[in-house]
């Protein structure tokens, strides 16, 4: 009877032991992988399913893997809403938050690379359907209904612009939504990066109508960011020599090139 107790708390310890291992290795194996949130938002990150769901390429996307295959690590891609990402980054739940703009309130939690890319934010318009568009002044803009998206940052002078012009805006989860509601009518404008939009329209139907402001309301630049809680945030230097070695041996010209084509 003792033989058997005695050979089943050997089995039972034995499996705990494996339980215990198996753990290990699967932290292990996660741990090895550099965690990044993305969400299809061209050309930067791109999901080519009908439903853009599953990011899977796209500048952004090209940067990350040729960083970190220099670095020595994989990337995993978590496709969430921006909303989404930004709460992962604040709590350590995410590594790297690659086309990101600098503010106070982000600074707090994450640490920032050398600019990637510098992008004007223009406002969009459907000529057709509210005429000739020129903007001077702030308070030029009172009369429009303008599109913006969540947790977007479009510069301080925008922000006290709406605040003292007050200007009528309304907020969504994407830029794609708010190009939609500019061609359906239900906004007179919407704030756009240039990049991201010019791609955009190239889904929209040829007749979409939409133009592209010249004059910008800021400049923003766009930068890979690490959040203070991640293990990776020693290493920004690192990664930051590693960005300026791309962009001397020319890869990171070849990364823009090939995916903008």
């Amino acid at each position: 009877m003792k033989a058997l107790v005695s050979g089943f708390i050997q089995r039972v310890l034995l499996l705990c032991l494996v339980i215990v291992l198996n753990g290990a290795v699967i932290s292990s194996v996660f741990a090895s992988e550099i965690l990044m949130p993305v969400e299809h938002w061209p050309p930067w990150e791109v999901a080519e399913d009908p439903e853009h769901q599953v990011v899977s390429r796209g500048i952004a996307v090209e940067l990350a893997r040729e960083i970190f295959l220099r670095y020595g690590k994989d990337i995993q891609l978590q496709t969430v809403p921006w909303k989404r990402a930004l709460f992962q980054m604040k709590h350590g739940l995410s590594d790297i938050i690659p086309m990101i703009s600098r503010s106070e309130e982000r600074q707090e939690y994450m640490e920032f690379t050398q600019s990637i890319f510098s992008d004007p934010i223009v406002f969009a318009y459907k000529p057709s359907a509210m005429g000739e568009f020129k903007w001077s002044e702030w308070k030029d803009l009172q009369k429009y209904m303008i599109g913006i998206v969540h947790d977007y940052e479009y510069g301080q002078n925008w922000d006290m612009a709406v605040e003292k012009y007050n200007l009528r805006t309304e907020s969504a989860n994407r830029d794609l939504y708010n190009l939609k509601k500019l061609m359906a009518g239900r906004y007179d404008l919407t704030l756009q990066f240039r990049s991201v939009a010019k791609e955009i329209l190239k889904s929209f139907p040829d007749d979409h109508g939409i133009l592209l402001d010249t004059k910008p309301i800021s400049q923003r630049d766009f930068y890979f960011a690490i959040s203070k809680k991640s293990p990776l945030v020693k290493d920004i230097q690192i990664l930051d020599q590693i960005i300026s070695d791309m962009k001397a041996d020319g890869s990171y010209a070849r990364i823009m090139k090939n995916e903008q084509q």
